[in-house]
């Protein structure tokens, strides 16, 4: 399965900003591949890796609370929050995919920190799998060009 990328990104400079990823554990293999290639997003900008923190958490249900200590500390100037929900036979994924999804975008808007929704909504493996690719078309690379992108505007507006 292919996913296009429609995303033209500015030419940015992440010179100087730091970000903190916040990562789920559960689909780990998918998650993984998530944060390289978030990592790999931030670093094309020109953030200094020694200015990126990652930090795991168990499940995507977490990234909100964790991603709101990143944001209220002051130190970040943009969070991304990464996960992979994938939808089963129960109406768990619908739960959990809303309530993450209300909650990371309740960080940003609290604390007014860029905060990127870099979770996963599939349908199933897939899915996932063409998101996570090893190579640009990662979603992971677009969610670190995003928080930079926005880091910036928010400095500048």
């Amino acid at each position: 399965m292919s996913v296009d990328k429609h995303v033209i990104f500015k030419n940015i400079d992440g010179k100087g900003f730091k970000v903190a990823i916040v990562v789920a554990n559960w689909n780990p293999e998918i998650c993984e591949s998530l944060e390289k290639w978030c990592v790999r997003g931030l670093l094309d900008t020109g953030v200094q890796r020694d200015h990126i923190v990652i930090e795991h958490v168990p499940g995507s249900y977490e990234l909100p609370i964790a991603a709101k200590q990143f944001a209220d500390s002051g130190k970040y100037d943009a969070v991304v929050a990464i996960g992979c929900l994938i939808k089963g036979e129960t109406m768990h994924f619908e739960y959990i995919a809303e309530a993450v999804s209300q909650g990371i975008m309740n960080v940003g808007l609290e604390t007014g920190v860029p905060t990127i929704f870099g979770v996963l909504t599939c349908l199933n493996q897939e899915q996932a799998a063409a998101r996570s690719q090893d190579n640009e078309k990662n979603s992971g690379y677009s969610w670190g060009k995003s928080a930079v992108e926005m880091a910036h505007g928010m400095k500048h507006w």
